[in-house]
């Protein structure tokens, strides 16, 4: 007996050991999602007050905390509102991780729609043994780690061990571009070869000349179809009433005389006429509204319409 004390003991240690391990971790859980939840809470009063870029960054952080379709969803539609090229980017990157549902697949093939190829990676890169911080265009970054750009020039500044460099860089479009920072010397610049990463989604490659949307011209004459196709409607329903009209004065809804059977007939007539010339205009008003909602380039941020389910007739009775 006295010869298993000493096992006791370790296995009292392994065991205490392990339980204030899974303790600690059970305690972490909670706290990274009580901070996701601030931050998506931030988000919405971000985007109360209109500040639709920092709801787009808060959404995002509770996102990257605790994943999430919701919080991932919510983040990519103010990414699109606010046209963060970058950011929806990242957000595309992130997507991969799992299926997605319905509304945030919407969500996600419209952004490839509207930001393929509009932005590049660039990675800072800290020489092995120095201690480093990074800036692209005046915006802190972690260094050896790629973050998400806009195409074109920026400035990079690297500061190594207290020696600071600046470069200016091109970043290309699907694209990694690492700058790697030394001592004493212009920071080196690589490009590096195009990956999956930031793949263009095939509707994007096929449809390339939407990159920068529609012109207005497009919505504009949606909306002038749609006004037409309104005054066919309105035609249909006047001739329709007009015929209702006489139906009812020579008492046909009394009695069946000779000349009801043909006022029926142009009434019933009229009467469909009116209701496909009504669906039409209701199926051109959507896409019209679609299209200026989401792919019309108005030179300013677009807001994602998502137009409800419905249906509209008109009726009388012959």
């Amino acid at each position: 007996m006295k010869r298993l004390r000493p096992v006791s003991l370790a296995l009292v240690v392994v065991v205490g050991s392990a339980l204030s391990t899974l303790s600690a971790l059970a305690h972490a859980e909670p706290s990274d999602k009580a901070r996701a939840r601030e931050a998506y809470d931030l988000g919405l009063e971000a985007h109360k007050r209109g500040d639709v870029h920092k709801a787009a960054e808060e959404f995002a952080r509770a996102d990257a905390l605790a994943p999430s379709a919701v919080a991932l969803q919510a983040a990519l539609d103010a990414a699109i509102e606010s046209d963060d090229a970058p950011l929806g980017a990242e957000l595309i990157e992130r997507s991969k991780r799992e299926p997605a549902p319905p509304g945030l697949a919407s969500s996600i093939t419209v952004a490839h729609l509207k930001f393929s190829g509009r932005t590049g990676r660039l990675r800072v890169i800290c020489p092995q043994g120095s201690t480093c911080t990074a800036k692209v265009d005046e915006r802190p970054v972690e260094v050896d780690r790629i973050v998400w750009t806009n195409t074109g020039q920026h400035s990079v500044v690297v500061d190594v061990d207290g020696d600071t460099q600046t470069k200016r860089v091109e970043v290309s479009a699907d694209r990694v571009l690492d700058v790697t920072g030394s001592k004493g010397a212009p920071p080196t610049v690589v490009t590096g070869a195009s990956t999956d990463v930031a793949e263009p989604h095939p509707d994007a490659r096929r449809r390339d000349q939407l990159r920068d949307g529609l012109p207005p011209i497009v919505f504009y004459g949606g909306v002038g179809l749609t006004v037409a196709l309104a005054g066919v409607t309105t035609f249909f329903a006047l001739d329709a009433s007009s015929t209702h009209g006489a139906f009812e004065s020579a008492g046909c809804s009394r009695a069946n005389f000779d000349a009801c059977q043909r006022l029926k007939d142009e009434g019933e007539s009229s009467q469909t006429a009116t209701n496909v010339a009504l669906a039409l205009t209701a199926v051109s008003g959507i896409a019209t509204t679609v299209v200026g909602a989401v792919f019309t380039n108005w030179k300013g941020p677009v807001v994602t319409a998502h137009p409800g389910g419905g249906g509209a007739s008109w009726r009388l009775t012959f």
